[in-house]
């Protein structure tokens, strides 16, 4: 669903590895780090947004939620 920017910087690692030679590899980790704190504002947003819990006292009906 979201790009994986670490996994393709790994992928590259270990294709340098296997092909003896340099493949640079800082822009997956500058991608990576940037998906990351859109993702990280992302879920605070929606968790600032979110609403609360319901209050148990507040619960009036005594019909458990599961059975």
């Amino acid at each position: 669903m979201y790009p994986d920017a670490r996994a393709a910087l790994i992928a590259v690692e270990g294709l340098s590895e296997m092909m003896d030679c340099e493949i640079p590899g800082q822009g997956f980790l500058d991608d990576a780090r940037n998906i990351e704190e859109r993702v990280r504002e992302g879920f605070e947003r929606a968790q600032a947004m979110a609403l609360p819990a319901p209050d148990s006292e507040d619960d009036d009906d005594d019909v458990p939620m599961v059975f």
